[in-house]
């Protein structure tokens, strides 16, 4: 537990090279909207290195740095692969949404980006070992006990401290009318 919370520490910390490089990219486009430079090649370099380089950082250095890569199986690092070039086509996309501002065809790079976001989920998913609905996968003891609530018995839980044992519970039975 101790190493999760030192692997999101690290993140965090992380996480503010890509914060800023997106300040940048803000100031950036206030910038080439004031004096007008929305068409220049400079403008558009800029925003597709910017967009480049923030996913190189998210998906690719903090992941790799943090230690979030380790101990996943071939089948889960093809599913980060997947990930990784459905999220890049999204930022292309949004690189895309950018660059041409004052263009109509600038949306369908924002439809892209809106697109793989809900595409790349089943990959993230699949990657951190999580159902589809990325939900945790049942165990055999969260299975056992979804077989206990369908039966409708409850066990309780035994007390580590007192070493008792768990013992059945008496159940309610609410489908009957009682007659007054």
């Amino acid at each position: 537990m101790n190493e999760n919370k030192e692997q999101a520490r690290r993140r965090r910390r992380w996480m503010i090279l890509p914060l800023l490089i997106l300040v940048g990219l803000c100031a950036l486009l206030v910038w080439a909207g004031l004096h007008e430079q929305l068409e220049s090649l400079l403008f558009k370099v800029l925003v597709c290195v910017a967009m480049l380089a923030i996913w190189a950082l998210v998906d690719l250095l903090i992941p790799k740095v943090c230690g979030e890569l380790d101990g996943h199986t071939g089948p889960q690092m093809a599913a980060y692969r997947i990930y990784l070039l459905m999220d890049l086509a999204g930022y292309a996309g949004l690189a895309y949404f950018l660059i041409s501002a004052n263009n109509q065809k600038g949306y369908y790079g924002a439809l892209l980006f809106v697109v793989m976001l809900f595409l790349k989920k089943r990959y993230y998913n699949e990657f951190m070992g999580l159902n589809p609905d990325g939900t945790k996968p049942e165990t055999e003891d969260t299975a056992s006990a979804g077989i206990a609530r369908s039966t409708g018995e409850v066990k309780e839980e035994p007390d580590a401290a007192s070493g008792q044992e768990p013992q059945d519970l008496p159940q309610l039975d609410l489908d009957e009318d009682d007659e007054a």
